[in-house]
C-alpha cells in the first residue's frame, strides 16, 4: 500500500484533499484561519450528527481555536503533502489564501458525505471569521472546557500562551450518546488499523 511519509494514507489524504477543494470552490477568499475553523467544524458537525469523524484530523488547543497542526504547516508555506490539491496565496497585506490547484473529486466520498459537505459549507461558509471564532470559544464548547480542566484559559485568551499540544478529545461531543460514542472509537479503530490516519 502506498503511504505518504506524514501517516495518511493516499486515499485519505485525496479526501482531506478533496475536502480543502470544496471549501476553497465554494468561499470566495477563502483564509488560512477560516480553513482551519471550518475543518475543526465540519469535524464537530459530523460527529454529532452521525458520531463519525469527517477526516479523523487530530486538533490542538491553541489561542485562535482547535488546530490540525499538519493543515497549519501546510497552508503556512508552499503545501508538501497537499501540492496535488492547493496552492497557498499571499496578498499586499501579507493575508494568507487557499486556492484550489484542481477541480473537486468526489471519488472518496459517500454520497452522503457530499452532502453533508454540501449543507455544511452553504450554512457555515458565509460566517465571517469573528462569527467562527465565536463558535470554536462557545461557554460549555469542547476548547473552553479543555482549556478550563488543562487550566490555561487565561493564558489562551490574554494571548500569553498561543499553542499548546494538548489534543481536543472529540468523542467529549457526543458524551450523551453511547451509540454515538461507540461508533466514533470503532471508526477511529478503523482508520488507524488501515493506515489512514496516523496513530
Amino acid at each position: 500500500m502506498n503511504h505518504i511519509r506524514h501517516g495518511y494514507s493516499k486515499s485519505w489524504l485525496d479526501k482531506i484533499g478533496n475536502t480543502i477543494i470544496f471549501l476553497a470552490t465554494k468561499i470566495k477568499y477563502l483564509s488560512k484561519t477560516k480553513l482551519l475553523k471550518l475543518l475543526y467544524m465540519l469535524e464537530e458537525y459530523s460527529i454529532k450528527k452521525y458520531g463519525i469523524p469527517f477526516l479523523g484530523l487530530k486538533f490542538d488547543l491553541w489561542s485562535l481555536g482547535p488546530v490540525a497542526k499538519d493543515i497549519f504547516v501546510e497552508t503556512s508555506s508552499d503545501p508538501v503533502m497537499l501540492k496535488d490539491y492547493i496552492s497557498v496565496k499571499r496578498n499586499s497585506k501579507g493575508h494568507t489564501y487557499i486556492k484550489p490547484a484542481r477541480d473537486f473529486n468526489d471519488n472518496e466520498f459517500s454520497d452522503m458525505e457530499v452532502e453533508l459537505l454540501e449543507k455544511f459549507t452553504e450554512y457555515f461558509g458565509s460566517k465571517d471569521l469573528d462569527e467562527l471564532i465565536s463558535y470554536t470559544h462557545k461557554p460549555n464548547g469542547i476548547w473552553r472546557n479543555t482549556a478550563i480542566r488543562e487550566n490555561v484559559l487565561e493564558s489562551l485568551e490574554s494571548k500569553s500562551l498561543i499553542t499548546t499540544d494538548i489534543q481536543l478529545d472529540l468523542s467529549e461531543l457526543i458524551v450523551d450518546s453511547k451509540e454515538k460514542k461507540i461508533r466514533y472509537a470503532e471508526y477511529i479503530k478503523f482508520l488507524q488499523d488501515n493506515n489512514h490516519i496516523p496513530a
